[in-house]
């Protein structure tokens, strides 16, 4: 039995050295914060809390850009959207000059929401950033673009 553990060590020593498993692992421990965060602040789901946010910066925005930039699929955003707007929180339409497009937009409940959530995620933002310089986060910032390129690339 001391065989199988030595060796599932080794394994997992190796496995440290994939970029994707450590990033996977952070992804997991970054979503149950926020998760967490999100409960105590709010009634809001992580996914919809992202949707909140792109819409919060728009007008108006489309299902497509927020897919694109969230990377959910289509059902998850669908699932997402139809609560939200059962909560009053966003109201979908079809574009009156695309009918294939289907625009976002967050409703006064949505805005109130995403003013009261933003100072917390702000603040998690901040507590998770503090021990890094302005150039260090430059520099992880300019590493996860390159990340994604790359991820983009060989997909």
């Amino acid at each position: 039995m001391t065989a199988h553990h030595g060796s599932f060590d080794r394994h997992t020593q190796e496995l440290r050295h994939f970029v994707t498993f450590r990033l996977a692992r952070l992804q997991s421990k970054l979503n149950a914060q926020g998760i967490r965060k999100l409960k105590l602040n709010s009634d809001l789901a992580l996914t919809e809390w992202r949707i909140i946010s792109i819409a919060a910066h728009s007008d108006e925005t489309t299902w497509s850009s927020i897919a694109q930039e969230t990377e959910l699929d289509k059902g998850q955003l669908s699932r997402a959207v139809k609560t939200l707007a059962e909560r009053g929180l966003l109201v979908s339409r079809v574009n009156s000059d695309d009918h294939r497009q289907n625009l976002l937009k967050l409703t006064e409940a949505g805005r109130a929401q995403y003013d009261k959530i933003l100072p917390v995620m702000q603040k998690r933002q901040s507590d998770l950033t503090s021990g890094f310089s302005k150039q260090d986060m430059d520099t992880l910032m300019a590493l996860l673009d390159r990340l994604e390129r790359a991820a983009d690339a060989t997909s």
